[in-house]
């Protein structure tokens, strides 16, 4: 897996003070019923037994087992707009390149 990272994102990242042990993370949401539909998500969070650290632009970013199955082989852009935030889009959002 690859990470990397806007230049909107690593600006927010920089300017951000976290709480202690806090790392982002790129975290696996996962739901559905009758089909499977997997979002991912850019959250702040602590370190958990399975993580991976993946660097970009020399910054942690937490993944943990179950996620890393999802994002297998794949790549993961990290972006940040004042809309919607931060988000995490890999070569299956169907939306384009941006966070909405």
């Amino acid at each position: 897996m690859m990470i990397t990272m806007t230049k909107e994102a690593k600006n927010q990242l920089q300017s951000l003070t976290l709480a202690e042990h806090l790392l982002p993370r790129i975290d696996a949401h996962v739901a559905g019923g009758c089909g499977l539909a997997v979002n991912f998500l850019f959250i702040f969070d602590q370190p958990r037994k399975l993580d991976t650290l993946y660097y970009s632009h020399g910054m942690a970013i937490q993944v943990d087992y179950v996620t890393q199955q999802y994002l297998y082989n794949t790549s993961v852009t990290v972006d940040y707009n004042e809309e919607d935030g931060f988000c995490a889009i890999t070569e299956f959002t169907f939306d384009g390149n941006s966070c909405s």
